[in-house]
């Protein structure tokens, strides 16, 4: 019999963690203007109902990539913003030192989209 059962809770709060990383920082709708971050920031929907945003966290945590967290109300979208909280997840990038150059200027966000085939 090779049943194998998964650990109770109790056994997974004693396990030490494996990174000594902290916990990314987390704002809420928007990334608040005093805050320069040179770490990507991704943007999530807020009641991680979102199986693209899941799955972007998740490898992000999984990479043990640095980043910033900003949680978007996708259910409260309003005015200018509307186009934007559709677009989840995202992924705002850092500059760069190459991004001096003006023919080399974009915004560095990437959208994940989930794409479906039909056969």
């Amino acid at each position: 019999n090779n049943n194998i059962a998964p650990p109770s809770w109790e056994a997974l709060q004693s396990t030490p963690c494996l990174t000594n990383r902290p916990s990314p920082p987390i704002y809420h709708d928007t990334l608040p203007e005093s805050v320069e971050s040179s770490l990507p920031v991704l943007y999530r929907d807020k009641d991680c109902i979102c199986e693209a945003c899941e799955s972007v966290w998740l490898a992000l945590e999984v990479k043990n990539v640095d980043y910033v967290t900003v949680l978007v109300d996708k259910n409260n979208a309003s005015g200018d913003d509307d186009e934007q909280i559709l677009m989840l997840p995202r992924i705002s990038w850092p500059s760069t030192t190459d991004d001096d150059d003006d023919s080399n200027k974009n915004d560095h966000d990437t959208t994940t989209t989930t794409t479906t085939t039909t056969t």
